[in-house]
C-alpha cells in the first residue's frame, strides 16, 4: 500500500509540480518584477552560439576520459525527468569536489526553511542576488540569517538540512564549522547533487519551486554551459568559478604531500534543461580549469541524447 501511495505520488509531482515550474510566477507574485544587479528578472536561455570546430574531439576525449580514468577531475551526470533515467554519467559521480558557489542554491534551501513568508524577510533581495548573480556578500548574509543572525548557527543549519536530504557526504555551507570539528564546508559530489536537484524539482521540500524560479531567472548566468546550447532551451542553473587554495576532501588537509598548498581550478555547473516540452537535468563538474570544457561537454551531451 505504502509503494502504490508513493508511486501515486512520484507521477502527481512530474505531472502536475514540475509543469508548473517553468514561468516566474510564485505565490501570486512575478520575480520578474523584481530588479537585480538594475536590471528586471527574466528567463534563462541558451545562448546559441556556434561550436569551436574541434567541440567534438575535445568532447570525445573529456567523455573517454570519464568514463575510464579512476578519479579523474571531471564529473557528469545527465538525467532524463520525464523518466528519471540516466543518460550518461562519468565512472566516479561520488568524487568530491570543491563546490565554489554551486552550493548556494542549497543555503537559499536551508534559509527558507527559517522563514513563513520569504517577500516579506529583510533578506528576499540578498536570496535573489546570491543566486542570479552569485553574490558572495549576499552569500554570507543568507547563512547569517539562516542561523537566526549568528554564522556558525547558520552552518549547522545547513549541514542539518543537507543531511535530512540524504545528502550524507555534501557540504553545503561555507567556511569552517567551530562547533563541528572544524569541518570544512561547500564539497559536493555529482550524484547527491543530483539527488538534492531531483527533489528540488518534485517540490520535496519547502521553498523548493521559489529555489527553482530564481535559478530560471539566473543573469550571471555563469555561461560555461549554456553557451552553445540552443536560444530556445530554457535553462535554470547554478554554476561556480574558483581558482585558488582550499582543503583538500580527500584528506582534510590545505597542503599537498610535498608542503605546498592545495589548489583548485573548480568549473561546476548544475542546470535544469527544457527543450521541445522535455525536461533533463545536468551536473557537470571540473576541476581542469577550462570553461570550454562545461560548454562543449553540456553540447555534446545535448547533440548526442537530446537533439535527436
Amino acid at each position: 500500500m505504502m509503494f502504490l501511495i508513493s508511486l501515486f505520488f512520484a507521477f502527481f509531482c512530474q505531472d502536475s509540480f514540475s509543469s508548473d515550474l517553468w514561468n516566474l510566477e510564485y505565490q501570486n507574485k512575478n520575480l520578474g518584477q523584481f530588479t537585480v544587479n538594475n536590471k528586471k528578472l527574466s528567463i534563462s536561455y541558451g545562448k546559441g552560439e556556434t561550436p569551436t570546430a574541434d567541440w567534438r574531439k575535445r568532447y570525445n576525449t573529456l567523455k573517454e576520459n570519464g568514463q575510464k580514468i579512476d578519479n579523474y577531475p571531471f564529473q557528469w551526470e545527465l538525467i532524463d525527468l520525464s523518466t528519471n533515467q540516466v543518460l550518461s554519467k562519468s565512472k566516479n559521480t561520488e568524487k568530491v569536489f570543491y563546490g565554489a558557489s554551486t552550493t548556494k542554491i542549497m543555503v537559499g534551501s536551508a534559509f527558507l526553511q527559517t522563514v513563513d513568508n520569504p517577500f516579506q524577510s529583510t533578506y528576499f533581495q540578498d536570496l535573489l542576488e546570491m543566486i542570479v548573480i552569485s553574490s558572495n556578500p549576499a552569500w554570507k548574509k543568507i547563512q547569517y540569517a539562516t542561523g537566526g543572525e549568528d554564522m556558525e548557527q547558520g552552518r549547522l543549519e545547513i549541514h542539518l538540512f543537507a543531511k535530512s536530504l540524504g545528502l550524507l557526504r555534501t557540504r553545503a555551507f561555507w567556511g569552517y564549522s567551530s562547533t563541528m570539528n572544524g569541518l570544512h564546508g561547500n564539497e559536493i559530489n555529482v550524484v547527491e547533487f543530483n539527488q538534492f536537484m531531483k527533489k528540488l524539482y518534485y517540490g520535496e521540500f519547502y521553498g523548493s519551486e521559489l529555489i527553482f524560479k530564481i535559478m530560471l531567472a539566473g543573469q550571471k548566468g555563469y555561461d560555461m554551459a549554456k553557451r552553445f546550447l540552443p536560444k530556445n532551451a530554457m535553462i535554470a542553473n547554478k554554476g561556480g568559478r574558483y581558482d585558488g587554495k582550499t582543503t583538500n576532501p580527500d584528506t582534510g588537509r590545505r597542503t599537498n604531500p610535498d608542503g605546498s598548498a592545495f589548489k583548485v581550478k573548480v568549473r561546476h555547473q548544475a542546470f535544469f534543461l527544457k527543450y521541445q516540452e522535455r525536461e533533463y537535468l545536468f551536473s557537470i563538474f571540473s576541476d581542469l580549469g577550462e570553461e570550454l570544457d562545461l560548454s562543449v561537454m553540456a553540447y555534446g551531451l545535448f547533440e548526442e541524447f537530446i537533439n535527436q
